[in-house]
């Protein structure tokens, strides 16, 4: 009977110990359930070793999953900031072509909003057929694929579209665009294949011309001394044409490097502008040109480079004589205006239409092709003169009438600035 007592007693305590095992894991599975994911995990203190084993392994694991948590965000965070910050445009669809995510770059460049685009059909936010053709392709065959598309949304822009799928588990199931604005390269491309054929057409013309002259001296035309003598004029002046427009070809060139290496050294106007002067006074003269110098700060100096400074006021005074018809009129002066030094270059010449003056300093741009080229012009001098300008921070600025004159006024800061205006192109 007493073995039986005993058996009793030890199943009674087994039970006991079995119903306190029972709840201390129940209370241990509430607290795990009532955990967030962001608080730290506190379970309580079991009687139990084994159980209290146990807790302290979950609470290890909560700990290093906490950690990779964090690091998760972390990098999620970065990768957000990556995305949004992008210098180019960047677009995530899924495999319904639907859009998941948009940078700011890309909704600046189609001019939609981030939230607005989010879940909707990407041809209803970016009504471009055409990019929405190329994501189905990638799509639908993952493979990547590079095109360039034009927009216009009020400004012409030329977009470099480069599309990535996205795959998991070998399947596709959305796609990464990249947009890159090219627009300004696609416009140096054609300004490089418009000044190269220019120059081609500039110098074909002199060339033409020495070797015609050349081919009839060779041909006999040397025996007669007179014509020998009118030819070897001609293909002297033409050879000087060429050297010209090389020459000023090499400045403008020099001058679009941004060489921020040149001498920077304080410039009296006043003494450079009678320089010039005394260099133009024949060609003057022989036109009967009176020209009127008024300065009304003699003592004014600018910082600049003395070259740039004389090749902008030569080539603005020597375009004055030029255009001007026998016995005009040619004005410079000079002022402190405080900041910034006022230049004018005023003549009573056959001034410049209207239509023309917004092209008045493009390569190669001129009113009178025949005249400019009779004169002696190579169509770079008004390029060179507005680089030159704008390399100083200054600006300038064309009055004129047709038959009545024209003056250019260039206003230049008196103090250097190390960093320059961005270059202008034509």
């Amino acid at each position: 009977m007493i073995y039986v007592s005993i058996l009793a007693a030890i199943i009674i305590y087994l039970l006991y110990k079995q119903r306190q095992w029972n709840k201390e894991v129940e209370r241990i599975a509430q607290v795990i359930s009532d955990h967030r994911a962001d608080q730290p995990l506190e379970l309580p203190i079991s009687s139990s070793r084994s159980l209290q084993l146990l807790i302290y392994a979950i609470e290890r694991w909560h700990k290093d999953i906490g950690h990779q948590r964090q690091e998760i965000l972390e990098d999620n965070e970065r990768l957000r900031a990556i995305f949004a910050n992008a210098t180019v445009g960047l677009i995530a669809v899924n495999e319904r072509l639907h859009i998941e995510a948009v940078n700011h770059m890309a909704c600046k460049m189609f001019d939609i909003d981030a939230e607005g685009a989010k879940g909707r059909y990407i041809l209803e936010s970016i009504r471009n057929p055409h990019l929405e053709s190329l994501v189905r392709y990638v799509v639908i065959n993952g493979e990547p694929l590079s095109s360039d598309i034009e927009l216009s949304t009020g400004n012409e822009l030329i977009l470099r579209v480069s599309i990535s799928p996205l795959k998991v588990d070998n399947r596709v199931n959305g796609a990464v665009i990249s947009l890159e604005d090219i627009t300004e390269l696609k416009r140096l491309d054609q300004v490089k294949a418009e000044l190269v054929a220019n120059m081609s057409h500039e110098i074909k013309t002199p060339l033409t011309s020495i070797k015609g002259f050349a081919e009839t001296l060779l041909d006999g035309a040397m025996d007669d001394r007179e014509t020998c003598r009118r030819f070897l004029t001609i293909i002297d002046s033409e050879a000087d044409r060429m050297s010209r427009l090389i020459n000023d070809s090499l400045t403008l060139s020099r001058l679009e490097s941004q060489d921020h290496n040149i001498s920077i050294e304080p410039i009296n106007l006043h003494e450079l502008i009678a320089n010039i002067l005394d260099m133009v006074d024949s060609s003057a003269k022989a036109k009967n040109i009176d020209i009127t110098f008024y300065d009304q700060a003699t003592d004014m100096k600018i910082d600049g480079n003395e070259d740039r400074m004389h090749q902008l006021m030569l080539n603005l005074i020597d375009n004055a004589i030029k255009y001007t018809p026998s016995g005009g009129k040619v004005t410079i002066m000079i002022k402190d205006e405080g900041q910034d030094a006022f230049i004018s270059v005023k003549d009573t010449g056959i001034g410049i239409a209207k239509e023309h003056i917004p092209r008045l300093f493009e390569r190669f741009y001129r009113v009178d092709k025949g005249r400019s080229r009779n004169m002696g012009g190579t169509g770079l001098g008004l390029a060179i003169v507005k680089h030159v300008v704008m390399s100083m921070n200054g600006t300038i600025d064309v009055n004129s009438e047709l038959g009545r004159g024209t003056e250019f006024i260039v206003r230049l800061p008196k103090h250097y600035s190390a960093h320059p205006s961005d270059p202008v192109t034509d």
